[in-house]
């Protein structure tokens, strides 16, 4: 009996080790589980963290992105467009032309009437009195700007609009008589200040650049060496067109005068839809303070204007033009005495006409963007 007892008594002893032994198991299993689960939870709120950071990073750097697509603009990859208008490394706002929006049928109408021009007044006047200079757009001077990463879409449009300017050469280049692209001339001087920053036109100095390929490839004797021409600044604060449109901001730009004296004694009689006002200057002084500083020459488009100069030498000008000549025409003051401009888009009457009015010109010269030429609905106005 006593033998038992004790039997039965280390089996009790056995079983409890065990019982204790099994408990210390468990809470060993039990605090690694704890702390296998704080660890993932702390990773977890890390991380958490983490990828509420880069969205808040990303919300900020695309809100302006966001705010400018609900204007008008799109972006890919690092390159933003807004209003078909992109700012390059250096500070330039092209517009990117969309090549749809030109046609071949509308080039060949145009073309066709600017050749039966050219041929009228090259009979009446001489061959070598007509000529016709194209100005290139920004967006083919600079086309070595555009910067990488356009989307497909506006790539498509850019080429497209390359290929109609190249059908427009082409077409001229085969049909019209003295016709020079200018692309050439200015392209030679693309790193200069040719075109404004933000604007679509030439520069005074790119004005010039013209002015010198014209003198040379009419072969005009009268037209003056331009090497001791100096400018000055009328204000570093102009805002152009493609600013205008885009409200992408950049170094604003400045507006120059040459020191040509015909042009600062000119004086002109603007055709305002016929109404004529007399201007006693060339220069606009009030519109460097206007919405559209650049009409500082000229005062702006209008049907016709007849400017006087000083250069007494009996010679007349009919320069049939857009708005890039208005500042190309104080370079002109140095060689006429008269200079019949003619703006199509605003004429109330043809060529033929004005010329009927104002008589017979010594030259004819025929200075026109070439986008203005691909599109323009008013070249009937040359018959």
């Amino acid at each position: 009996m006593a033998d038992n007892s004790k039997e039965q008594s280390g089996a009790n002893k056995n079983k409890g080790k065990y019982i204790f032994f099994f408990i210390l198991l468990a809470l060993v299993v039990i605090i690694a589980l704890v702390i296998v689960v704080n660890n993932k939870s702390k990773n977890n709120s890390a991380n958490k963290a983490k990828s509420e950071n880069s969205a808040k990073k990303d919300s900020g750097n695309n809100a302006g992105k966001d705010d400018k697509s609900d204007k008008g603009g799109s972006s890919s990859d690092s390159v933003e467009v807004i209003e078909n208008t992109i700012l390059t490394e250096d500070g330039y706002l092209i517009e990117l032309l969309k090549g749809s929006e030109y046609s071949e049928k509308r080039i060949d109408t145009n073309v066709g009437l600017i050749e039966k021009f050219v041929k009228t007044y090259s009979e009446h006047l001489g061959e070598d009195k007509v000529s016709l200079f194209t100005v290139p757009d920004k967006v083919t001077i600079f086309k070595d700007k555009l910067p990488e990463g356009l989307d497909t879409d506006t790539k498509a449009e850019n080429e497209k609009y390359a290929e109609m300017v190249a059908y427009l050469d082409k077409s001229l280049s085969d049909k019209v008589a003295n016709y020079h692209n200018l692309l050439s001339d200015l392209e030679k001087e693309k790193d200069e200040y040719i075109y404004y920053r933000t604007d679509h036109h030439w520069t005074s100095m790119g004005a010039l650049c013209a002015y010198e390929s014209i003198a040379k490839l009419t072969k005009n004797e009268s037209l003056n060496d331009t090497s001791d021409l100096k400018s000055e600044s009328v204000t570093d604060s102009f805002n152009g067109s493609d600013y205008v449109r885009s409200k992408i901001e950049t170094k604003k730009d400045e507006i120059h005068r040459y020191n040509i004296t015909p042009a600062d004694t000119a004086k002109a009689v603007i055709d305002d839809s016929g109404e004529k006002k007399k201007i006693d200057s060339i220069y606009d002084e009030k519109a460097l303070e206007s919405e559209d500083p650049y009409t500082y020459f000229m005062s702006g488009n209008y049907g016709a204007i007849d400017v006087k100069t000083k250069t007494k030498n009996g010679k007349t000008l009919l320069l049939v033009k857009d708005s890039y000549s208005n500042s190309l025409v104080p370079f002109l003051t140095m060689n006429y005495e008269r200079i019949f401009m003619v703006d199509l888009r605003y004429a109330n009457m043809s060529v033929t006409e004005y010329l009927g009015e104002v008589g017979k010109p010594d030259d004819v010269i025929i200075v026109l963007n070439q986008s203005n030429i691909m599109s323009d609905r008013h070249l009937y106005n040359l018959q």
